[in-house]
């Protein structure tokens, strides 16, 4: 770790100073000796200033450029973090496992089974605290939609997309779904801090779920249960084109009622050590469910080492300021000009200590504000947290930890435009790490994607994983804004076709009011108009098609060129299972 760094680098272009000093100096003694060998002999003129030593010269001059040398560390602001805390992150880890098929869009629990779970979900997320998170979705089979994570953001990006669309294959196979999810799990470590949640409407398709509850349970790993919806059921809705068009019905054409099956879940919830919580239209179960996630035992999940960085400047500057004092008492044969000289000496070193002083306690100050908008905004305190940062600031414009801060506080008061305008301004600065930059670029593209600027979030998030590949957060948000940004261009698509459509339809109401021989011609004419529209947009059509499938192809192959193969974007392994299933896969139940 590295716990050394300066809070003004940029001053280090005042070294510089340094050999153009010593050049001045060599050149002037070398003047002064053609001055000397102009006078006469050198060494009877050397007789006449028995007292001067050269040697004491160089001295003088040495510790004058050393002292110079300390003082511009000095102002550079040197920082070292000694203050070096060993902490230790106590939390969970905890598996969502949602059910997202058909029988969860039913509506016997508003606004559905499915909209309900989420909203769960969502408590779920708020309450947690060092936990770690992880989603599973599952139909017939299930799939990893967020590894696990503490990035409680990327959390609910994730969970707002899930829907019962996603999966390939429908049906309830809660077995299948604890498996997967016990795999997601770290089984080295046997300390019982992990814990599965199922939430789904107990419909199951298959017979081992009990059987898998039990083997997590002997691993260690409590199964809890979560009913969605009544006994008493609902029809399952049937939606065309976005649009409600009636209920799923079964092959003899009854409409099909999917009913909670508590029974089966409450055995599930037995066999894991867990607990069974129904939910309903109120928020009791919720609550009832949020407990005992409070419950659960904390252990030490991960250590971090935290090193707050202390200003040593002052140590610096002392020695500066010895070192000319020192060289102010080294005696020498001293012509009238240096001795007038020398009588301004006190009064510079003086100068340079008041100087040297304001300026790092000015940036002593600025740092003091930072720390106190830091109390703020950990006490979700984000108004008065800016006003901190702000201030800092003021004091010192440039300092990028101030600049990064306002940023976060401006992002979490859902000021967007905002908060992407500092840090674009975080990134230009020029005394920030690569890994600052890596992070200004990840909230920069957090700041879009709330905006909807997906494609340029899509570039921001590229950028931050250009600096630092391996940061997984910033994987899971540029698959997620993929994903938006394809679904934005499919819903543009659709509605410039259906304008073209629209306008196609007036020309015909045009036509047809012309005479019935003109109608007749027409209609040829209009005929043959219809095969070359259909031509035309069959073939535009699919050059839009070819674009778009361009883009998510360069993107896609950007995007698993940056992550690992363990964490490919899940929704196209998902589309691949989709393509493979309808030639393979025959479903009886599809809810």
């Amino acid at each position: 770790m590295n716990i050394f760094k300066f809070g003004h680098i940029n001053l280090v272009y005042l070294f510089i100073l340094i050999p153009i000093l010593v050049l001045i100096y060599f050149l002037y003694l070398r003047w002064k000796k053609s001055i000397i060998n102009k006078m006469g002999n050198p060494q009877l003129i050397k007789k006449l200033y028995p007292e001067f030593s050269v040697i004491k010269q160089y001295i003088k001059f040495s510790l004058l450029m050393l002292s110079f040398i300390f003082l511009i560390i000095s102002l550079m602001a040197p920082q070292f973090g000694s203050k070096i805390e060993k902490q230790k992150r106590k939390g969970s880890d905890i598996i969502i496992a949602l059910d997202v098929s058909n029988s969860m869009l039913a509506e016997d629990i508003m606004p559905s089974r499915l909209e309900r779970a989420k909203q769960i979900i969502e408590k779920i997320v708020d309450k947690l605290d060092g936990d770690r998170i992880g989603i599973v979705v599952f139909g017939g089979k299930a799939y990893t939609q967020l590894p696990i994570t503490t990035d409680y953001y990327a959390a609910k990006l994730f969970l707002n997309n899930i829907n019962t669309g996603m999966i390939p294959t429908q049906g309830t196979a809660i077995g299948n779904a604890i498996e997967h999810s016990m795999e997601s799990f770290d089984m080295n470590n046997k300390l019982k801090s992990k814990a599965i949640v199922i939430i789904t409407d107990g419909e199951n398709h298959e017979d081992n779920a009990v059987e898998m509850a039990t083997n997590a349970a002997k691993e260690g790993i409590t199964i809890n249960t979560v009913g969605v919806g009544l006994e008493e059921g609902g029809p399952i809705p049937s939606y065309y084109k976005g649009n409600k068009a009636g209920y799923k019905k079964d092959m003899d054409g009854n409409v099909i009622v999917t009913k909670l099956n508590e029974p089966m879940l409450q055995e599930i919830a037995r066999s894991g050590n867990g607990v069974y919580v129904r939910i309903t239209n109120s928020n009791i179960g919720t609550n009832l469910l949020l407990n005992q996630i409070d419950k659960m035992e904390k252990v030490d999940l991960e250590s971090k080492m935290y090193s707050e960085y202390d200003d040593k400047y002052q140590y610096f500057a002392l020695i500066g300021f010895l070192l000319l004092i020192i060289e102010y008492l080294i005696s020498e044969r001293k012509s009238k000009l240096y001795k007038k000289l020398n009588l301004f000496k006190p009064y510079v070193i003086a100068g340079i200590i008041i100087f040297a002083y304001s300026s790092n306690s000015f940036a002593q100050s600025s740092n003091k504000l930072i720390k106190e908008g830091n109390n703020l905004y950990k006490s979700n305190k984000f108004n008065d947290s800016e006003i901190k940062y702000r201030k800092s600031l003021e004091k010192d414009n440039k300092n990028a930890s101030a600049m990064f801060n306002l940023g976060d506080a401006m992002y979490k008061q859902k000021n967007y435009d905002e908060s992407a305008k500092i840090f674009e301004s975080v990134i230009n600065n020029q005394n920030i790490d690569k890994d600052t930059k890596a992070k200004a670029y990840h909230n920069l593209g957090n700041s879009l994607l709330k905006k909807e600027s997906y494609k340029e979030a899509l570039e921001s998030y590229k950028n931050a994983l250009k600096i630092n590949p391996n940061d997984k957060d910033t994987k899971y948000n540029l698959s997620y804004t993929l994903q938006k940004l394809i679904q934005q261009q499919q819903q543009q698509q659709q509605k410039n076709d259906k304008n073209d459509k629209n306008d196609k339809d007036k020309k015909d109401d045009k036509n047809k009011s012309n005479n019935d021989k003109q109608q007749n011609d027409n209609k040829q004419d209009d005929n043959k108009n219809k095969d070359g529209d259909k031509k035309q947009d069959k073939k535009d059509g699919a050059k839009g098609n070819d674009d778009k499938n361009k883009m998510s192809k360069d993107d896609a192959e950007k995007l698993l060129k940056a992550m690992e193969a363990q964490e490919k974007n899940v929704q196209d392994k998902l589309n691949k299972d989709k393509i493979k299933a309808q030639g393979k896969v025959k479903i009886e139940k599809d809810w």
